[in-house]
């Protein structure tokens, strides 16, 4: 600490005190004056003029020194080193006594105490734990550097992002000091939460994580895609844990899409188990379900998970999801509407209408009871859909052949002969009738058509009575001929 006289010898504007810009002025003279931490002193002046200082400075300042004297704005000098010199100042200095002070003793009563400029270097710890903020008060650096933090902003100062105000910057580092839960332990200042440092110090994990202190290190979809992998249990345990303690406070979340939909959208990339216990664990964990689907900051991207309890005949697993997802306040039409060619989306492709029929049961009777017009306009269009691939889906029964009434069915016993033909390019069969009892399978025959005798092949050659004749007897058609080779 470095202490100066000659106080009011820099009092420029005469206010009796001495602003910043007057500090600065009288460090700088006494900088250049004193080697060391002295009080700067005056020696006795002889009669022609100043000797020197004690402080070392005893070298005669020539003319070339004397524009480094002079404050331009102070306009301060010394009458003894200019050459133009009045002759009464010249006397006034040449007057005095041998042993006569500069300064003598009247002009010290006049002027009152010798006031001394203190110069110091105060900590950023001093500083704020005299306003009381001590590190040993906080238990990670985190904690200690929002509460100073917190103490600035209060009081006007400290720094603001462009993409933030005041109060918000107050609000989170309120928040980290004094919010005493798990979310308010693992925040950052800038960065969000620690997830995998949270996670690290709750959960025995199977897989190694880095330390974290100031920022993330290992993000969130990173340390789901490994620890699915190794426990997909754990996972899900771990997922609903977050939700829990981290999902109320979206405010404070660098970004809020992974921790909600995020992990919804990645569950695909997940081992197929980690899906069953996930959905076992959103309807099962209402805290789970309410913080993950029906409190969300975004709308739910849960069309995934409903189509996968449809398509595995859990109709009320769906329709559980459903209701949840409907209950977010930031549903509205449009994002209705992408939930449910979501659902459609994901559902098993193949031949078996069941799924889609569960879906026509569950979902639509849900939809019809929403109060959205744009829902209401659509509802018709996306049942007629289903309704398709419904009907496209469900078993065609085979084509039977006609019918017809024979009178004498019951009465004539007479065994008829007929044959079994296919067209070339055709898998149909058609029967006639013949009496040519040298007819085989395999033989070429002319059969009537539309254009005159046709080509056909003979596959089949069966005897009937007319009540099981495959088709009528009297209007059967007789076989022409075999082909001639």
């Amino acid at each position: 600490m470095a202490k100066f006289p000659f106080t009011n010898f820099f009092d420029r504007n005469g206010n009796g005190q001495m602003d910043f810009t007057e500090e600065l002025l009288a460090m700088k003279v006494f900088e250049d004056a004193l080697p060391g931490e002295e009080s700067a002193s005056c020696d006795e002046t002889e009669n022609d003029g100043l000797d020197g200082l004690d402080d070392g400075l005893s070298d005669e300042i020539d003319e070339g020194d004397i524009n480094s004297l002079i404050d331009q704005d102070l306009g301060l000098h010394s009458p003894d080193f200019l050459e133009e010199d009045s002759e009464g100042d010249a006397a006034i200095w040449d007057d005095l006594e041998e042993d006569e002070d500069v300064w003598d003793d009247s002009q010290e009563e006049a002027e009152g105490p010798v006031a001394y400029l203190t110069f110091s270097v105060e900590s950023r710890e001093d500083r704020f734990a005299k306003q009381g903020a001590r590190r040993e008060d906080y238990p990670t650096q985190r904690a200690y550097d929002a509460a100073c933090g917190l103490i600035d902003l209060q009081n006007g100062k400290g720094y603001v992002p462009s993409d933030s105000t005041r109060q918000r910057e107050i609000d989170r580092r309120r928040f980290l000091v004094e919010g005493g839960c798990v979310a308010a332990r693992y925040l950052t200042l800038h960065d969000g939460f620690l997830y995998a440092q949270a996670v690290k110090e709750n959960f025995p994990l199977p897989i190694e994580v880095p330390d974290e202190d100031e920022r993330p290190v290992t993000s969130l979809d990173d340390l789901f895609l490994d620890l699915a992998e190794e426990d997909p249990a754990l996972a899900v345990r771990v997922w609903a844990w977050i939700i829990r303690e981290f999902g109320p406070y979206p405010q404070y979340m660098d970004g809020v899409w992974m921790p909600f939909n995020g992990l919804l959208y990645l569950t695909f990339r997940f081992p197929p188990e980690f899906r069953e216990i996930a959905l076992e664990e959103l309807c099962q964990n209402s805290d789970f379900r309410r913080g993950l689907l029906e409190t969300s900051p975004e709308f739910p991207d849960a069309g995934g998970y409903i189509a996968y309890a449809l398509s595995h005949g859990r109709e009320d697993q769906a329709a559980t999801l459903l209701q949840s997802a409907l209950k977010n306040p930031h549903g509205k039409g449009v994002l209705y509407e992408e939930l449910v060619k979501d659902m459609m989306s994901h559902m098993i492709e193949g031949r078996d209408p069941e799924p889609w029929e569960a879906l026509e049961r569950t979902v639509f009777p849900i939809l019809e009871g929403l109060p959205d017009k744009r829902t209401q306009r659509l509802l018709p269009q996306w049942k007629e859909e289903v309704a398709q691939r419904i009907q496209w889906r469900r078993p065609r029964p085979a084509p039977q052949p006609p019918q017809y009434a024979d009178p004498l069915a019951v009465t004539d016993k007479t065994v008829y002969t007929f044959c079994g033909v296919r067209f070339p390019g055709w898998k149909r069969v058609y029967y006639y009738r013949t009496d040519d009892e040298t007819l085989s399978v395999g033989d070429q025959v002319l059969v009537p058509g539309r254009d005159g005798p046709t080509p056909a092949e003979v596959v089949s050659i069966q005897k009937h009575r007319r009540d099981t004749a495959p088709y009528p007897v009297d209007r059967a058609k007789f076989v022409v001929g075999k082909v001639a080779d």
